[in-house]
């Protein structure tokens, strides 16, 4: 158990850094015959984490620096503070400003049984400062890694208006689901990470605290915690916590369809998030796993982060085909990063920007990857204390998909309790209207509202390609009320949606051979919000079966949706100029032409083999919905005409709508961390960037194995 040195990898060697070790220490790590590469002193610039240079100097956007200095668990805490001390009062220069309540700085040391901390406030520099403190000769035998938090700010929140509504201003409302109720409450999402510090304050329960008993799971004894009753977390699985010990790699189930999934099913849990994967591009068995799965259940909806290998630097070379598996996965919902509304006013980020290190698609067999992208650069998230309490409130700034991910899955859970809550089709809470609605649903939804973000949108210009869809952003930026609507919104746009889980004979197709669904639209050309440009937009989503694996082209049943105009025009999905034979989700998008009447058709190309296979959609823009009629006061106040002409075998109401406010990711969740070498190291699953390694342990355990249940409590 060595607690004096850091094993990372760079240029693909591996490579041990060393504070001090005793000569055992040293003779057992040699032993490790051909295991490392290199067994070194540590630099003392790799003890400085890359977050310093992102920190702000003391000012407006950052008025009050903390630096943490992270200490030897065998050095005397008392001795250390006083050198820190020592070396603040020699040297005026570092704490002459009025940050934190100055001039002057504070330093207040703390210490657990693995380690401890000096953390000092007040700082003019951060920059400035790490650089002296790792430059101490009386302090470089103590200090294992100095870091900074970013400033307070309301990142959260950005990615709460973000992907609720894309909207800066307070017209209408920056976070119309909360402002309605809807906060996830109730919800139950699954994840598998690296840990969970179940004593945060945002997940503590001190009347059904986690306390764990066995159960056998595969075959073997594990710890289990379940309790429905908890407030957060209604069940600890050591399948999901797939963290281990101060290792790059994650211990993930050889099984996910039989030894992950089914746990979080089985507490009520619908929408399961993941931010991990290997760097491998290719149909693996955990992404063939996750299609069978959701092929079998399907009113599950699993979410991968994309990975972290998409750039090297903000503006500088991409990488097509960067995208990791399990992301591949047909069913599952891929997910990119974009940058954070104004993480710090001296980093220049734009929401409109794609986040450098965002792996990028095509999926190997040339499917549209990422499936769409999320606020995830930076994130403010729940963080493992290094010496934990009951209700303790720690949290860090982190980057990544990882981060973006969770964030959609908050989406998710939003529009899940849309759909449970009877929001559709009226647009007001009514429980006779509520339904269970598809994985598939759920996923349309959240396509059919993302918003695409263009090259020249962001000052750092991640992505060049104007295309749209494409194999940077996917589909766009979540942004849920650019589908699903309600009715006391101003003049809100016209739902119409199909794939409710418990009537999916009526959206599933039997044979290859069943007459296609159609439903007619006419636009009415009055102005309505929702969307880019007005857009008529349709989205049809469906849970293929699972290919063979190795498969040069995953799709197995192949549907299609089209929309044809009365004059004329047609207009086919993912920008294509053609039906589409590679994705299992096809989105048509366009701006329409007043007074046409469009119809959406949706039919059956080739099946595998004559077996059902369900599917769901969803049509939003500026018409009457079919399954919302005009009450005198609606959402075009009852003036406009709707139609619905001969829908062969479609049809139940369910509505597909993405949505994902961060009651979970944006407090709960930290994930893999961009890196400028491989995000993943081939054949292993891996959380961890270089910089991650330079953490504490404590981070390394940040984020949530487990099932959650959601909430703004």
């Amino acid at each position: 158990d060595f607690e004096s040195f850091v094993m990372t990898d760079q240029d693909d060697k591996a490579i041990v850094y060393y504070l001090s070790l005793t000569s055992s220490e040293r003779a057992d790590l040699l032993g490790l015959d051909g295991y490392f590469d290199t067994i070194q002193p540590m630099l003392n610039d790799l003890k400085i984490s890359p977050i310093v240079d992102k920190v702000s100097d003391c000012g407006t956007d950052n008025p009050y620096p903390i630096v943490r200095i992270a200490v030897q668990t065998t050095s005397d805490m008392d001795e250390v503070t006083n050198l820190v001390n020592t070396l603040l009062s020699s040297n005026a220069g570092l704490c002459g400003g009025t940050c934190g309540g100055g001039p002057g700085c504070t330093a207040k040391a703390s210490k657990g049984a693995s380690s401890g901390e000096v953390v000092v406030t007040g700082v003019d520099s951060p920059k400035a400062f790490a650089a002296v403190v790792v430059g101490d000769e009386g302090l470089e035998g103590h200090v294992r890694g100095v870091s900074a938090d970013m400033p307070v700010i309301k990142d959260n929140t950005d990615a709460a208006w973000i992907v609720q509504s894309g909207n800066r201003t307070d017209v209408d409302s920056h976070t119309p689901f909360w402002d309605r109720g809807i906060t996830g409450s109730g919800v139950t999402v699954g994840v598998a990470d690296s840990g969970l510090d179940h004593q945060s304050c945002y997940f503590y329960d001190s009347s059904n605290q986690v306390s764990f008993g066995t159960a056998s799971v595969g075959g073997r004894s594990v710890g289990l915690h379940e309790n429905l009753s908890s407030r957060k977390v209604v069940q600890y699985v050591a399948f999901y916590d797939i963290g281990e010990p101060k290792a790059q790699y994650l211990d993930v189930p050889g099984n996910l369809a039989s030894d992950m999934f089914p746990y979080a099913k089985r507490v009520g849990g619908n929408i399961h998030t993941n931010s991990w994967g290997s760097d491998a591009n290719v149909y693996s068995g955990g992404a063939r796993q996750i299609d069978e799965y959701t092929f079998d259940n399907q009113d599950f909806l699993v979410l991968v982060a994309a990975g972290n290998s998409g750039g090297d630097s903000p503006g500088g070379s991409q990488f097509p085909g960067s995208l990791g598996s399990p992301a591949t996965s047909k069913n599952c919902l891929a997910v990119g990063a974009t940058e954070n509304e104004n993480v710090a006013g001296s980093l220049g980020f734009n929401d409109n920007d794609l986040a450098y290190f965002s792996s990028r698609g095509p999926a190997y067999d040339g499917r549209i990857k990422p499936d769409l992208v999320a606020p995830g650069y930076f994130i403010k998230s729940a963080n493992s204390a290094e010496f934990p309490s009951n209700g303790h409130c720690s949290f860090t700034d982190m980057a990544g998909t990882s981060m973006a991910t969770p964030v959609t899955a908050g989406a998710a859970a939003l529009v899940q309790q849309y759909f449970e809550d009877g929001f559709y089709p009226k647009g007001k809470k009514t429980a006779s209207d509520g339904f269970k609605p598809m994985g598939a649903l759920v996923k349309a939804v959240l396509i059919n509202g993302a918003q695409r973000i263009l090259p020249s949108a962001g000052p750092n210009a991640n992505f060049q390609s104007s295309d749209w869809p494409n194999m940077d952003q996917g589909h766009g930026v979540v942004e849920l009320d650019a589908t699903l609507n309600f009715h006391d919104a101003f003049k809100q746009q016209g739902l119409y949606a199909r794939g409710n889980f418990n009537d999916m004979g009526k959206t599933t197709f039997s044979t290859a051979s069943d007459p296609p669904v159609e439903v007619k639209f006419k636009s009415t050309g009055v102005e309505c919000h929702g969307g880019e440009d007005k857009q008529f937009r349709a989205t049809l989503s469906w849970f293929d079966r699972p290919a063979s694996g190795g498969s040069a082209r995953s799709l197995v049943n192949d549907l299609d949706i089209v929309v044809t105009g009365s004059d004329n025009s047609v207009h086919y999905p993912n920008g294509g100029t053609g039906r589409d034979n590679l994705n299992n989700v096809e989105s048509v998008a366009f701006t329409p032409t007043n007074g046409v009447e469009y119809t959406v058709k949706i039919s059956v190309d080739s099946m595998s083999e004559d077996a059902p296979q369900p599917y769901a959609y969803v049509v939003s823009g500026c018409f009457e919905s079919p399954d919302r009629p005009n009450e005198g006061g609606g959402i075009f106040g009852g003036d406009l005409p709707w139609k619905e002409i001969g829908y062969a075998a479609g049809g139940i109401a369910a509505v597909a709508l993405l949505a994902f406010v961060g009651v979970m990711g944006m407090r709960a969740f930290a994930g893999r961390t961009p890196r400028r070498n491989n995000a993943y190291k081939a054949g292993g699953y891996k959380t961890k960037s270089p910089m991650a390694n330079r953490r504490s342990s404590a981070q390394a355990r940040r984020s949530g194995g487990g099932s959650f249940t959601t909430g703004t409590g």
